[in-house]
């Protein structure tokens, strides 16, 4: 089956959704961890909040290539 226009538009609205969800739930797993150490120690050495936004957000880009190639062929 040939890719059209609607095709295409599935798959990128497909992996912006999947990178989104991963990215967002990274995200609040990372303000948690964060809220836990300031509470026990009044300091985070390091940002958990944006790494693991930023390792949710790849994750969710490497699920999103594989879902997108099975969508639409």
């Amino acid at each position: 089956m040939k890719n059209t226009k609607g095709g295409n538009r599935l798959k990128i609205l497909t992996a912006l959704g999947i990178v989104l969800a991963f990215a967002l739930g990274f995200m609040f797993i990372g303000i948690f961890i964060d809220i836990q150490i300031i509470l026990k120690c009044d300091f985070t050495p390091i940002s958990f909040t944006l790494t693991f936004l930023f390792l949710g957000a790849l994750i969710g880009f490497l699920l999103a290539l594989r879902a997108v190639s099975h969508i639409v062929r």
